[in-house]
């Protein structure tokens, strides 16, 4: 029995490579997922679409206005959602290129990390001191430099009450950045050793201990808590239909009213872990089951604005501040929302030249530098052997995964 199980085993395993390598068909048959479910995608779609909404979140939290509707958009939470994502993908990623390599390539992620992360950053940084040079922008220079020893060590976080500073809306991507450092070490390498990754639960909950209100360790936790499901749907694999059955059967419409409230009741900080806790729960919703929900936040222009996400929020605030100092002031509801919409649009085409002219060519050198770190053949996949094609399809994913 022990010899079956291990062949079983094998058999999934070696199937898996295959479906995410694309040179193999899913199965059919009355319990298979469809084709392109989760398990075997290499893009997920609506992800992109709530990323959208949730820089749009951000851009209305920090518009400075005394309008009442200013109060439902809360940039906090906004973030929230980005860092549950970012911990959900990376996690998803890096287990799948586990199970394709048998351990994770620490360097090559890194490699992919920095390129995708750090361009972008040190481009808004420089944008932050050319805009200082000039002799108007005496206090926006000031700011700037005040700032610049903690954006340069990724200590933004920790910027000390009082000082003046410009970009302090950085703090996330230091945060983030921490996270994308010690996570992979933690969970693929020690707890692996370990042999003790059921760690992962308690360890998730350890932010909480510190504050279930605090920035800091609401951050940590709503990155963990996104890794922890994708470690939940990735153990679920061998069991996609019974998954499958399971998260067809849950209603949809109570389940949006839920997440709806969780962000209501958090929106003055009490209960901000209700709403991270609802967010990773709804993403199978989104990812195992085609609903109008997944289609609006999946559609192509969701899709396409949520691509941009990143420069977005990178460069939103420089924007926001030249609309309400040059264009128009915040003083009313409508002129709230003419200012958000319209800092919307300009730092979406910001972000699209970025994306064209910068992040796209650093994320396709980043792949082909740590496809070569790995020693991962950089050829057709046809041309390939299984093997060589399964590895080197994970290092075409984060071209999708992009955060």
């Amino acid at each position: 029995m022990a010899g079956k199980a291990d062949e079983r085993a094998s058999f999934v395993s070696l199937q898996e490579i295959a479906l995410i390598a694309g040179i193999a068909p899913a199965t059919t048959g009355k319990q298979s997922p469809s084709p392109r479910n989760f398990w075997q995608a290499s893009y997920f779609a609506p992800l992109d679409g709530l990323r959208a909404l949730s820089v749009l979140l951000v851009i209305g939290g920090h518009a400075r206005t005394v309008a009442p509707l200013k109060r439902y958009f809360s940039g906090g939470l906004g973030v929230g959602v980005f860092f549950v994502l970012s911990g959900f993908l990376i996690t998803t990623l890096l287990l799948r290129e586990e199970v394709a390599r048998g351990s994770i390539s620490f360097g090559g992620f890194y490699i992919r990390r920095f390129f995708r992360i750090f361009p972008p950053y040190f481009l808004t940084v420089g944008v932050y001191l050319l805009i200082g040079l000039i002799p108007s922008q005496h206090e926006l220079r000031t700011k700037v430099f005040n700032g610049l020893p903690y954006f340069l060590s990724l200590r933004n976080e920790y910027i000390p009450k009082g000082l003046e500073v410009a970009f302090t809306h950085s703090w996330s991507l230091s945060v983030e950045e921490k996270f994308y450092f010690f996570w992979p070490v933690l969970f693929f390498l020690v707890l692996r050793k370990l042999k003790a990754r059921w760690a992962v639960a308690p360890i998730t909950l350890i932010p909480l201990l510190i504050s279930t209100s605090a920035t800091l360790p609401v951050a940590y936790f709503s990155l963990l808590s996104g890794a922890c499901g994708a470690i939940a749907l990735h153990a679920l694999r061998a069991r996609q239909g019974e998954v499958l059955n399971w998260v067809n059967r849950v209603p949809l419409t109570p389940a949006i009213i839920i997440w709806l409230a969780s962000y209501v009741l958090s929106l003055d900080g009490t209960f901000r872990i209700s709403f991270v806790i609802v967010t990773t729960a709804m993403i199978p919703l989104l990812l195992l089951r085609k609903t109008w929900l997944s289609r609006l936040i999946g559609s192509n222009i969701c899709m396409w604005v949520g691509k941009r996400t990143y420069s977005m929020y990178l460069f939103h605030a420089l924007i926001l501040t030249a609309v309400e100092e040059h264009v128009l002031r915040p003083t009313t509801t409508i002129r709230y929302l003419a200012v958000v919409g319209l800092v919307y649009f300009l730092a979406l085409v910001v972000a699209s030249i970025s994306y064209v002219v910068l992040e796209r060519p650093c994320m396709s050198w980043g792949r082909e530098l740590s496809k070569r770190y790995a020693g991962i053949p950089v050829r057709n996949h046809i041309e390939s052997a299984p093997g060589d094609a399964a590895h080197a399809a994970l290092y075409e994913l984060p071209r999708f995964l992009n955060h």
